[in-house]
C-alpha cells in the first residue's frame, strides 16, 4: 500500500499571501516516499507538477476501478527496482480560477518562485535529498507539462532535468482555436463577470459543460499570461474581442510572451 509511504505536508506561504486569486496561502504539500525511506541516504527528488484544475494530492487519489493510481505504480516500480528510490513532490498550483500554469502574475501570486524560493528549500529540509539540481527533475503533463519547461528555462539553477508531456505551448494552436468558444459563452451570459457569477452559481461546477469549461480555463489563462490588477473580479485582459472574436494586438502579444515555442531558442544550453 503506497499510502504509508505517503506525507501530507502543511506550509504557509509568504510569497502567496494578498493575491486576490490566490484561494489559501496555507498550502498542502503531498509527498510520496521510497519503500525503506531512510535518513542514512541521499534520494533524487521528483517534482510533479498537476494539470489543470489539479491540486496535486489528486495525483495521489486511491486506484480506479480498472488500475493503479499514479502513488500505487510509482510504489511498485520502486519496489521492483525497475526505477531508482526517488521522493516524489506533489505542489499545489490551484487559484479561484482553476490553475496558475506554475509561473509569476499579479493577481495569481509567484507561483514560481514560490516553488523555487519556498518549497525546494522546505523539502530539501525536511528530507533526506540530493539537495542540489543535479538531484533533482521537474516533470508535468498539460499544464503542468508547461509549468516544468518554464521553470526550467526561467530558473535554469534549480531542476537538472526536466520532462514535459504535452506542455501548453505553440499558442495559435492551442489556446486561440477555444476564443470563439469563450466570446460566444461570455457574451451569451452578458459579459466576462457575469460569466463567472454564472459558472461559480451552479451546483456542481466541477460537472459544466465542456464550453463553460473552456470558457473559464481562457479566463484563467488571462490571468497569467495577461493578468489586470485594476479589473476587480475579472482580474485579466482577454486577447480579443468579445462581440467580434478578433484578436487584440497588444493583449495577444502579451500572450506571446509566455508560449514555449518562443522562449525555447533564447533558453538552450
Amino acid at each position: 500500500m503506497f499510502q504509508e509511504n505517503l506525507r501530507f505536508l502543511r506550509f504557509e506561504s509568504q510569497l502567496l499571501k494578498s493575491f486576490p486569486l490566490v484561494n489559501d496561502s496555507r498550502r498542502l504539500l503531498p509527498v510520496l516516499l521510497p519503500p525503506n525511506y531512510s535518513d542514512r541516504e541521499r534520494y533524487p527528488t521528483i517534482w510533479m507538477l498537476d494539470g489543470y484544475l489539479g491540486t496535486g494530492r489528486s495525483l495521489m487519489s486511491e486506484s480506479g476501478f480498472l488500475g493503479e493510481s499514479l502513488g500505487a505504480q510509482l510504489t511498485r516500480l520502486m519496489q521492483e527496482d525497475l526505477i531508482p528510490h526517488c521522493i516524489f513532490v506533489f505542489p499545489d498550483p490551484t487559484t479561484r480560477f482553476g490553475g496558475s500554469q506554475f509561473i509569476d502574475s499579479s493577481v495569481c501570486g509567484p507561483f514560481m518562485r514560490h516553488i523555487v524560493e519556498e518549497l525546494i528549500p522546505f523539502v530539501d529540509a525536511s528530507f533526506s535529498t540530493v539537495a542540489h539540481k543535479d538531484g533533482r527533475v521537474v516533470c508535468g503533463h498539460s499544464s503542468g507539462g508547461y509549468g516544468a519547461l518554464m521553470i526550467s528555462m526561467l530558473k535554469p539553477g534549480f531542476f537538472g532535468y526536466c520532462i514535459a508531456s504535452a506542455a501548453d505551448s505553440a499558442f495559435e494552436l492551442s489556446m486561440a482555436n477555444g476564443f470563439p468558444t469563450a466570446a460566444a459563452r461570455i457574451k451569451k451570459c452578458g459579459g466576462e463577470e457575469a460569466f463567472l457569477r454564472y459558472f461559480f452559481a451552479q451546483p456542481r461546477p466541477e460537472k459544466c459543460s465542456k464550453e463553460d469549461f473552456l470558457t473559464l480555463m481562457t479566463m484563467a489563462m488571462g490571468t497569467c499570461y495577461s493578468p489586470d490588477p485594476a479589473r476587480n473580479g475579472v482580474w485579466c485582459q482577454l486577447p480579443f474581442d468579445i462581440e467580434s472574436c478578433t484578436l487584440i494586438d497588444d493583449v495577444w502579444q502579451q500572450w506571446l510572451k509566455h508560449d514555449p515555442c518562443r522562449l525555447v531558442t533564447r533558453h538552450t544550453d
